[in-house]
């Protein structure tokens, strides 16, 4: 089969099931490979974080929940309560255009595009990841999304720093001793590649 593409999300999500839902994840991927995923419910709330890191204010947040659906309302409240206290983090940051990085292995193309690249007049570069959905992340989520923008950083944005922000619950996570390692993600794209194969080949 040819490299696959597939998202920083899709490949999270493998890494942290097991059994059955990792078929169910592979499924899903050969299900859209023509067609775009459905689309992120967040999407409107990272615009809003963008343009309040740029503003050093959570206003803009704030104002999106105020726009947001009744269905998503109470989400993005919760959400831009934590922001209230995540945005100073960022106070003075340059946010640059939105841009996707890759890592690749094993056949695998892991398309890792973060929420956030900000640049400081200190010289300091980040690339930020949030988390906004209502269930605490997996300690192995956090870990592989570190990784992977770290190791597209060079795409990405140079020297960045890879930060990990769990908005909900208002933590900011930076570097820290890792369970993932280089041959572990290896082979975890090697297995993700087969039963690729696999099901697109049943699908055909």
């Amino acid at each position: 089969m040819a490299k696959g593409k597939v998202s920083t999300r899709t490949f999270v999500a493998y890494l942290t099931t097991a059994g059955p839902k990792r078929l169910s994840v592979v499924s899903k991927q050969v299900a859209y490979k023509d067609k775009p995923f459905p689309g992120d419910p967040y999407a409107r709330l990272y615009s809003a974080m963008a343009s309040s890191v740029r503003l050093n204010d959570p206003a803009p947040v704030w104002a999106a929940v105020t726009n947001e659906s009744t269905r998503m309302r109470a989400s993005y409240g919760e959400c831009a309560e934590g922001w209230e206290q995540i945005v100073p983090a960022f106070h003075g940051a340059v946010v640059e255009r939105r841009h996707t990085g890759v890592w690749s292995a094993r056949r695998i193309t892991v398309n890792v595009t973060p929420h956030l690249r900000l640049s400081y007049p200190d010289g300091r570069r980040e690339l930020v990841w949030v988390h906004a959905r209502a269930e605490k992340p997996d300690p192995l989520e956090i870990d592989a999304v570190l990784w992977l923008l770290e190791q597209a950083a060079d795409d990405l944005l140079q020297n960045a720093e890879p930060v990990f922000v769990d908005v909900r619950r208002a933590r900011l996570i930076r570097r820290r001793p890792s369970q993932v390692t280089t041959p572990w993600m290896e082979a975890e794209a090697a297995g993700f590649a087969e039963l690729l194969d696999q099901f697109a080949t049943s699908a055909a």
